[in-house]
């Protein structure tokens, strides 16, 4: 049907432009500086399709750094709309053109306008010679060459479910936050216009538009045509290209434009459990008794909707959930040190006497109709509602006013806000037929007011028309100030359904209501790879599927997966059989027991990652090609993945399988949990019967680890270990990043440790030394280092000077640290 629909609005385009000349734009001025290049544009010839062209542009290419470009192009009197500085900045020159990684040509005065951006040794990324540029008042196209000598890698262009890498040949990827579900190659939940492009060489760029109205990427590769056309339905073209030359570089180089994701909290990083389904605090208090019952860890309950007395906001129902009962509750998960999180929906009830809502129509907050005067009013779940306009600063107080009652009553430790792009139970208004924006251009299938306001509502910044889609990305922002002011030192954890572009600055991600499938198991992996580029990494699906009844197969091997998600929580919906970690016997209890445990042992290293995420803009978990760029096999992989640099996970993702076919990189790979070596450069079929999933630690790799525990509280108090995996000439490295796990100012006041490992091999002895980069942060011991890959058995060992007690297991030694304090300098030598 969608494919239908997309053939049908092609033809249409094809008849509206029949012998019409699209637009041609003349440069009238230029002016080219050593940081910027700035100009004006004239319409000269022709005409957009739909006829409201805007005749005179003023562009400006300015070299924001040495790696990236920024080209603006809006109207001459700056008067069309604009995402707003407070959602992404603007433009900030701190580069000039003789330092620049890249290249910008743009024709001379008196001819026709194009861009063309090519690195220093002529490679071309971005040109728009000779295809189409239209700028109408509701109808812009950008279009540029795929100028890669081969079939174009794309990635990135979200929010959908969809393979990993997009398919350039006749596709076209829409980005307008809906509420689609989970259908593949559809709009969703958030708004990512940015793409990376990774080239057969190893190379890699990037392009952002920033643009908040709906748009759409249409892409054509074939012998006939090679384009690929960015269209949308108003704003201005503010495009951004990031030159890599590396994938993670262009990820990081991204992030630093938008923002590097917030630092979460070490406990956020333990299994969460949830269910839209339990219905009283009983139900509530037995799922934390039965994870501890079956000796699986579990770090943070979550209640959804069911809570609320009425389904309204900020409040906990009267008799399911007696008050008294659920404070205590929550005392006792803190005194156990565990955690209470539960959902909130932007919808406020419209009831007599409900505080919320009389709050915010007397502080006049919420979104407007057309008249700026009255509240724009929508069905959700407890009727009828409106809805706090979080772009006008005043709701921020409201909000945060209305949180902070809430947790002084019940300290919760975190917020899940959904909902929130909007999704309503009508389209438009439920109440009323009024005439809506209208729109001459729609990408094929879409129809902007599906479930959700009007386009003409009224908010501080603009229309809904308009700010949309940053909508979320405002109320977190909100929520997130809100947190802070009542828990000021602790980093806030926040799950939003809806996104934007730099969202992570404030929320994390889950990746909404998908299916109890294998299928849906596996597009979760290429969704949490695609949001770590986004700079959301704290990203997850639910694991055993949301929809549906899932069954204990799809549900170990999910837990499997699942262990692997950053964030990683397992939830269902209403009505659904119970999906807990225990509920399916014996068996698949120790299945899930033993995936969780390796999750909490691997919390050093994750964090870690987290770490670097927040200081570097890197991914916490990756594609393959992002480590191994030259290894074109890679480039369509998403059935595994790397979480940092140093671990392959290879799942298994269909029904009854035992064997997994895998990608083994180049390079030494070890078995993660018996050490046994297997060659790289080469597909290799894994056995995997049902209580394992595969995992390779990297030859050169040192994965920091430690003793699990029932929670993230208890487990911060036991031994840490490391893991060395040695490379073909016996060197490996690694970091450990320690602090209190939950301070906002950790970093920035320097109270952490990092510490960097390093191993060597000469002659026949191999040393493993510590450096300890920063001690901020005084706690935690070393129990053991367990070594992978030497070239034969130890005769000797010693830990700083002194003969130490090791032993051989299979193709791991392992040698007693005697529980050495972390930041104590460490040099173990290993004789062979």
């Amino acid at each position: 049907m969608q494919r239908d629909l997309f053939a049908l609005a092609i033809l249409l385009a094809i008849i509206i432009t029949a012998g019409c000349q699209l637009p041609v734009y003349t440069v009238k001025s230029i002016s080219r500086g050593q940081t910027a290049i700035n100009g004006n544009l004239e319409l000269t010839s022709g005409k957009g399709p739909y006829g409201a062209d805007v005749r005179n542009l003023k562009f400006v290419v300015a070299y924001e750094k040495d790696d990236r470009v920024r080209i603006v192009i809006g109207d001459s009197e700056e008067k069309r709309w604009r995402v707003p500085d407070y959602v992404i900045p603007g433009l900030k020159v701190q580069g000039r053109a003789d330092q620049s990684n890249l290249v910008v040509e743009i024709p001379d005065q008196g001819k026709q306008f194009n861009i063309k951006i090519s690195r220093r040794n002529g490679q071309v990324l971005f040109d728009t010679t000779g295809k189409d540029f239209v700028f109408e008042d509701q109808y812009l196209v950008l279009s540029t060459a795929f100028t890669s000598p081969h079939e174009p890698n794309i990635y990135g262009l979200g929010e959908r479910v969809n393979a990993l890498r997009l398919d350039p040949r006749d596709n076209h990827y829409t980005i307008w936050p809906q509420d689609n579900g989970n259908l593949e190659n559809f709009n969703l939940y958030g708004h990512h216009p940015f793409y990376l492009d990774q080239r057969n060489d190893g190379t890699a760029h990037g392009l952002f538009f920033l643009n908040s109205n709906a748009l759409e990427f249409n892409m054509k590769y074939n012998k006939n045509e090679n384009r690929l056309q960015i269209r949308a339905i108003g704003g201005i073209m503010d495009l951004t290209i990031f030159a890599g030359p590396h994938p993670q570089q262009v990820v990081q180089q991204y992030h630093d434009l938008i923002g590097r994701p917030a630092f979460v909290p070490y406990w956020s990083l333990g299994f969460h459990q949830c269910k839209w389904g339990y219905d009283n605090i009983n139900n509530t208090i037995a799922v934390v008794e039965n994870y501890k019952k079956n000796d699986l860890p579990l770090d943070t309950i979550w209640n959804d909707i069911d809570y609320m007395q009425d389904l309204k906001d900020f409040t906990f129902h009267n008799k399911n959930f007696e008050h008294e009962r659920v404070k205590k509750f929550i005392s006792d998960l803190h005194a156990n040190g565990q955690h209470y999180i539960v959902i909130v929906d932007p919808g406020i009830k419209v009831e007599k006497d409900y505080a919320p809502y009389e709050i915010g129509l007397q502080k006049g907050v919420y979104i407007f109709k057309e008249d700026g005067k009255t509240p724009i009013k929508n069905k959700v779940w407890p009727g009828i509602t409106v809805f706090p306009d979080f772009t006008n600063p005043k709701s921020h107080e409201y909000w945060s006013d209305l949180i902070n009652e809430w947790l002084d009553e019940f300290p919760l430790d975190g917020i899940w806000i959904d909902m929130n792009e909007l999704a309503t139970f009508c389209d438009g208004e439920c109440e009323s037929d009024a005439n809506d924006i209208s729109t001459p251009y729609l990408p094929p299938g879409l129809k902007l007011n599906k479930q959700q306001l009007n386009m003409n509502s009224v908010m501080n910044a603009s229309t809904w028309y308009n700010a949309h889609s940053f909508y979320a990305f405002m109320e977190g922002y909100a929520t997130r100030k809100a947190l802070l002011r009542k828990y000021p030192n602790k980093r806030p954890v926040i799950i939003s359904r809806s996104s934007f572009a730099g969202t992570g600055r404030y929320n994390s991600h889950w990746l909404g209501d998908n299916d109890a499938t294998y299928r849906s198991m596996h597009l979760s992996i290429p969704g949490m790879l695609t949001f770590n580029m986004f700079g959301i990494p704290l990203v997850g699906a639910d694991i055993c599927g949301f929809n549906g009844d899932t069954n204990a197969q799809l549900c170990a091997r999910w837990t499997q997966l699942g262990s692997f998600y950053p964030f990683s929580r397992n939830h269902n919906s209403i009505g659904k059989i119970p999906q807990e970690s225990y509920v399916f016997g014996p068996r698949i209890t120790d299945i899930n027991r033993s995936a969780l445990k390796n999750r909490y042992q691997l919390l050093p290293y994750y964090y870690t990652l987290f770490y670097k995420a927040h200081v570097e803009g890197s991914t916490v978990v990756r594609p393959l090609f992002f480590e191994f760029p030259t290894v074109v096999d890679s480039f369509v992989v998403d059935t595994q993945f790397m979480v940092g640099s140093a671990l392959l996970v290879s799942p298994a993702l269909e029904e009854n399988q035992t064997v997994v076919d895998a990608l083994i990189p180049p390079g030494r790979w070890f078995d993660y949990y018996n050490g046994t070596e297997i060659s790289g450069n080469r597909r290799l079929k894994l056995f995997t019967p049902l209580e394992k999933i595969h995992v390779h630690v990297r030859g050169g790799a040192i994965v920091p680890r430690q003793q699990d525990a029932l929670n993230t509280a208890q487990q911060k108090k036991l031994p840490h270990n490391l893991l060395v995996a040695l490379d073909e000439n016996g060197n490996a490295g690694g970091e450990l990043y320690l602090d209190d796990g939950e301070s906002v100012d950790a970093v920035s006041t320097g109270r952490y440790t990092l510490i960097k490992y390093k191993a060597s091999f000469d002659q026949s002895r191999y040393t493993l030394e510590s450096h300890v980069d920063r001690a901020g942060y005084d706690n935690g011991v070393l129990g053991y280092v367990s070594f992978v890959g030497l070239k034969s058995k130890a005769t000797k060992v010693t830990v700083n000077g002194s003969a130490a007690k090791f032993r051989v297991e299979e193709d791991k030694l392992t040698v007693d640290c005697g529980n050495s304090k972390l930041t104590k300098d460490l040099k173990i030598v290993v004789s062979l």
